[in-house]
């Protein structure tokens, strides 16, 4: 019976387009073929292991409200998804289906100019939850994409795993980014910080995940001094738009918290 450093060898040889007999012949006088066969059974006692990296499957992604191009129909899902040789179906948001129906030509003429395949990229419209939750819970589809609330993505990983063959959700969902100010700092430089705040607060009109939602601090001198310039350069930072608009309450909140 041949054993596994046998079989290993043999596959060499065959490979080389030499005799394996001749090869181990060789192998007891030190010829060059017969060193390479040494070589080869003694790497053939170690497993045969290989990593490699396999498409998972058509996946489905969701595209965000508030930036209907880094985090949408070509957004970074997307694109690491189609990367990764997984066909895509997108679920466009309706904040902004204009702006998705454009974007989703676009890659469907690079991918007609490219010879890829008509189904490697799809791209559904809805205003309700029905496509959504029906492509999460399709047999065919093996991942997801998802940028948006907590509500949301929270709701999409519940109906994957409830799967007959659970599927994984990558999710990136809301968050009250708590940033903690220590009085060290407050002490030295309140106002650079208040800046910094307030610039992160405003970015993006405030729609960026990174957006500060929380301060922890100690009640003191630093603190106040902080709070005397965030409020000031707030109420600085123009109006703006959000994606979608946002109605004029925004402005309100914005003039309240500049008061405060």
């Amino acid at each position: 019976m041949m054993n596994g450093r046998d079989h290993q060898a043999r596959r060499f040889a065959a490979g080389m387009g030499i005799d394996y007999g001749q090869c181990v012949h060789d192998a007891n006088r030190r010829r060059p073929y017969g060193e390479r066969l040494a070589r080869t059974q003694a790497a053939a006692a170690y497993p045969d292991l290989r990593l490699r990296n396999v498409p998972l499957g058509p996946v489905a992604v969701f595209g965000a409200s508030n930036f209907p191009l880094a985090f949408s129909v070509a957004g970074g899902d997307t694109a690491s998804a189609l990367a990764a040789g997984c066909p895509v179906i997108v679920k466009a948001h309706s904040a902004h289906p204009g702006t998705s129906e454009l974007v989703g030509r676009a890659i469907q003429k690079a991918a007609q100019d490219h010879g890829l395949p008509e189904g490697v990229f799809s791209l559904l419209f809805d205003t309700g939850r029905e496509i959504g939750q029906a492509l999460v819970t399709d047999p065919r589809i093996k991942a997801v994409g998802f940028t948006g609330s907590r509500a949301g993505g929270t709701a999409l990983m519940k109906i994957a795993q409830a799967r007959p063959e659970p599927i994984p959700v990558y999710a990136e969902m809301s968050s009250i980014n708590p940033v903690i100010m220590l009085p060290g700092a407050l002490s030295q430089r309140a106002d650079a910080i208040a800046a910094q705040f307030v610039a992160s607060l405003t970015l993006g009109v405030g729609q960026f995940c990174t957006n500060p939602g929380l301060v922890l601090a100690v009640d003191g001198d630093g603190l106040q001094n902080f709070e005397r310039a965030a409020a000031p350069a707030l109420s600085q930072v123009p109006a703006a738009n959000m994606l979608p608009a946002c109605p004029p309450p925004w402005r309100t909140t914005r003039s309240s918290m500049s008061a405060q």
